[in-house]
């Protein structure tokens, strides 16, 4: 969980499968549009849903049994509003430009590795975090359609969730706290060894209050002053996307 700092590196699974696959495609020909191995670097091919689904919502149905009502797992994808819960593949062709700057059209990648990486929540429960699709060892050979595919599924420590920002909101609103009231003592403990170690015959007092006083309200009103055209141009992008600014302007489309 969030709270176990001291166990840095999670006890979960971490798998890894190699499989020897052909290309359904016709590598001698082009299409019109890109086919999946000549995807550019940062494309999205596909999203997964970062958490896992039970029986019922994976089939459509409350039933064991088949009937002709039932809605499939299209009908609990459906149903999901947050677009956060679908995680998408990334595409990472970067050593294409080692074998050749031109490498998009006609140039094939025979090791594919499929790297996703996941939160364990708790002791049988995964979240997937991440995924990326990594494509290597390119050639221009069209005749061959054998490549390789590495399917890893690998936990992500304490670090890299931090770094990701797995963790929900209120975690990271207790750890900034945590490192803010951190900071505070540091410059507490720093204040107190130059008071101790101080030659002044009369050292001046600490006048907390009256710095707070000081440089308190200009930083809040630079925060809300900043905060304003921010807040404004979100709502009404918010308003615009759910129809609501339409509805109310009577804008008919």
């Amino acid at each position: 969980g969030p709270f176990d700092i001291r166990i840095f590196y999670p006890v979960a699974d971490w798998c890894e499968r190699k499989l020897h696959c052909q290309y359904e495609e016709e590598l001698g020909q082009t299409d019109v549009l890109p086919r999946w191995f000549e995807a550019d670097t940062g494309d999205m091919p596909f999203s997964v849903l970062r958490d896992p689904i039970n029986y019922h919502e994976y089939t459509g149905r409350k039933a064991t049994h088949a009937s002709a009502d039932d809605g499939g797992g299209q009908q609990h994808v459906h149903s999901i509003q947050s677009p956060d819960t679908f995680i998408p593949a990334k595409v990472d062709r970067t050593a294409a430009l080692a074998f050749d700057e031109d490498c998009t059209k006609l140039c094939f990648p025979r090791k594919v590795v499929l790297d996703v990486s996941y939160y364990q929540v708790d002791q049988t429960t995964k979240r997937i975090v991440e995924v990326n699709l990594v494509y290597d060892g390119f050639d221009r050979d069209a005749k061959t359609s054998e490549y390789e595919l590495t399917a890893k599924l690998r936990p992500l420590d304490y670090r890299e969730l931090i770094i990701k920002f797995a963790y929900s909101r209120g975690i990271f609103c207790i750890l900034f706290v945590q490192v803010g009231l951190f900071t505070v003592a540091l410059a507490a403990v720093y204040w107190m060894v130059v008071r101790m170690t101080t030659q002044l015959e009369s050292p001046p007092k600490l006048r907390f209050f009256r710095m707070w006083r000081l440089i308190f309200p200009p930083a809040l009103g630079g925060f809300f002053m900043g905060l304003l055209p921010i807040a404004v141009i979100t709502i009404a992008l918010t308003m615009l996307m759910r129809g609501h600014l339409a509805s109310s302007l009577d804008i008919v489309g």
